[in-house]
């Protein structure tokens, strides 16, 4: 990570996460939920400009989620004719985030 001039003294703050996990794999699908807790959810830091002695200040980030769902999910469907077609979602659900997305892919290959 690259820190600007203006926040080398800042302190950083790691995200620390524990959490459980299942995986399904097979042939055609595959899928995962976890379940992810924050260990350290604070997401307030304090800079100092180094050229401005004494200017000092607090930056407040937006509240991360203490603990939230993760699931991935896809599926692939082969024919003998070189077509395939892939789908896939991923979600991130929480008290304060809702995320998720998904995507298709249609594929011919000789």
């Amino acid at each position: 990570m690259r820190r600007h001039p203006a926040t080398a003294a800042s302190k950083l703050v790691d995200c620390e996460d524990v959490g459980e996990q299942a995986r399904v794999e097979d042939r055609w699908q595959a899928g995962k939920l976890a379940r992810r807790s924050a260990l350290n959810p604070d997401r307030s830091i304090a800079a100092t400009f180094q050229t401005l002695p004494g200017a000092s200040f607090v930056v407040s980030g937006a509240a991360q989620a203490s603990d939230s769902a993760l699931t991935t999910a896809s599926a692939e469907l082969k024919w003998t004719n070189g077509w395939s077609a892939i789908a896939s979602f991923e979600g991130e659900f929480s008290n304060v985030t809702r995320s998720y997305a998904g995507k298709g892919v249609v594929r011919y290959a000789r």
